[in-house]
């Protein structure tokens, strides 16, 4: 059986998924064969050659409209980060809500107040977050509870945020390259 998997050099989450893979693999004498991939699902599912060389793809779907009924029937599709409301795709994610919670309870266990959540609440996997941030922050008794959703999309927005800042505040971001733009644009200060 051939697994296509997305991405060579996935983020930090889907490296120990795919770790975990290969081992269950090993363990359980599968004969599944991984493939990595350059490029999105989506392309994959208009590629015919490709597709008729695997059994399934696993991978971060950016949507999902792309899934015919033929395609979901013929391969079987894993959607990682992101739940799937799709039927027929399984999904691997995250419980931003219960990280953003933790994530809280540590900074107010570090005695840090203020909170900047990088990530796009109009996504559910930020908005998750953001909402799991300010439930911490009552339950940790914060006073003011302050939390901000983050200018993600402009550095320069991001970079005045951060000029801004005075004493010490906690910043979580929902992906590991809003995490690096987060710090990249911290070396920039003056």
């Amino acid at each position: 059986m051939r697994i296509l998997l997305q991405n060579r050099f996935p983020a930090y989450g889907q490296v120990a998924f795919f770790a975990g893979l290969e081992a269950g693999n090993r363990e359980c004498g599968g004969d599944y064969n991984f493939v990595f991939m350059d490029r999105s699902p989506e392309s994959v599912a208009r590629d015919p050659l490709l597709l008729g060389r695997i059994d399934g793809c696993v991978g971060s779907m950016v949507s999902e409209h792309w899934l015919t009924p033929e395609l979901k029937r013929a391969k079987r599709w894993v959607n990682l980060v992101e739940w799937s409301e799709t039927p027929g795709v399984s999904s691997v994610g995250f419980d931003y809500r219960e990280i953003g919670r933790r994530a809280r309870g540590f900074f107010a266990a570090k005695g840090v107040e203020r909170v900047l959540v990088v990530a796009s609440v109009a996504q559910a996997r930020g908005a998750d977050l953001f909402q799991g941030v300010c439930e911490g922050g009552r339950e940790h008794s914060v006073p003011g509870n302050p939390v901000e959703c983050g200018p993600i999309f402009e550095r320069g927005e991001l970079r005045e945020w951060l000029r801004g800042l005075t004493g010490s505040a906690g910043v979580i971001a929902v992906s590991d390259a809003m995490a690096r733009m987060v710090v990249e644009e911290a070396f920039r200060l003056d």
